[in-house]
């Protein structure tokens, strides 16, 4: 196979889905248009109903607007080991993230305090912040 058979072999091969890529693209709106309205569609053994999928997107708003919480519910903690005394045994694992970022955030203060890193500790991992501290 010479060069040239390879070129125009690649080519023959692109050439459709090149041609249908340029040619949504040209009809973006108008198809756009017609997706929307669509309702039911059906080839052969396939059926699809879009009736039912647009009717829960448009609950999908009120159901979120519901759920939250009225400010008069609302805690407000005094400190973060107050929060981790009040999510603890509801949720050990959050109560852990909770005193891990009360650590990473006096390791970062104690490196911005010292000077020792020419960066932000945030840019750093917490490791080498701890390696920094060492």
């Amino acid at each position: 196979m010479t060069l040239f058979e390879f070129i125009s072999s690649i080519i023959s091969s692109l050439a459709w889905p090149a041609i249908v890529l340029i040619i949504v693209f040209i009809l973006k709106n108008p198809l756009s248009k017609i997706l929307i309205s669509l309702t039911k569609f059906r080839y052969k053994d396939l059926e699809m109903e879009f009736e039912r999928l647009q009717s829960s997107a448009d609950a999908l708003p009120e159901t979120i607007e519901s759920k939250t919480i009225p400010e008069s519910e609302r805690i407000i903690y005094a400190s973060l080991e107050e929060q981790i005394a009040d999510i603890s045994p509801r949720s050990p694992e959050g109560a852990i993230l909770i005193a891990w970022s009360i650590i990473e955030a006096a390791i970062s203060s104690a490196i911005m305090r010292l000077a020792i890193s020419p960066e932000l500790p945030s840019y750093r991992s917490v490791i080498h912040n701890i390696e920094c501290l060492e």
